[in-house]
């Protein structure tokens, strides 16, 4: 029997060299008929960071506006990404509600994909990976090591 691609977990960074990434899960979503959930980390302040910002602000200060300013960072990536994906959807209209869902979460990248494909069931996760020259070549990118190594279903990488 055949295995089905009901759902695809697409992990993307919004770096414009990522539209081949883009493509490929957009393709395999009409193909399959899969919904789609897109996936964008945010990494998390380091300590230098916020021990900076805490010399300035009061707990209280940092808290508030953390939380306001990620809520609006949230939205902005979310609108960036849908409308990412909706330009390789140009041609197939009928197919925009394949795009189930549009997660943008402060964490690890590679863990948030991998914990978002076990949540949802995912059935295929699609990244990209930069091709490094050289000796280090033979290496791909380490989120996405990092996914392949430790995911229990497919995972399709695409160099960039």
């Amino acid at each position: 029997m055949l295995t089905a691609i009901d759902t695809i977990v697409f992990a993307t960074t919004l770096d414009p060299a990522t539209r081949a990434v883009t493509r490929m899960a957009a393709s395999l979503a009409v193909r399959y008929q899969a919904r789609v959930i897109l996936v964008h980390a945010l990494e998390p302040q380091g300590e230098y960071g916020a021990s900076a910002v805490k010399t300035f602000l009061s707990q209280e200060e940092v808290k508030r506006i953390r939380e306001q300013g990620f809520a609006e960072l949230q939205d902005t990536i979310r609108d960036k990404i849908d409308n990412f994906f909706n330009e390789e959807m140009e041609g197939e209209k009928q197919h925009l509600d394949l795009l189930a869902e549009t997660i943008v979460k402060e964490g690890r990248p590679g863990d948030l994909v991998l914990d978002t494909a076990e949540k949802n069931h995912a059935d295929l996760i699609v990244m990209g990976t930069r091709q490094p020259k050289g000796v280090k070549r033979l290496l791909i990118g380490s989120v996405a090591r990092h996914v392949m190594e430790n995911s229990s279903i497919p995972v399709l990488i695409i160099p960039l």
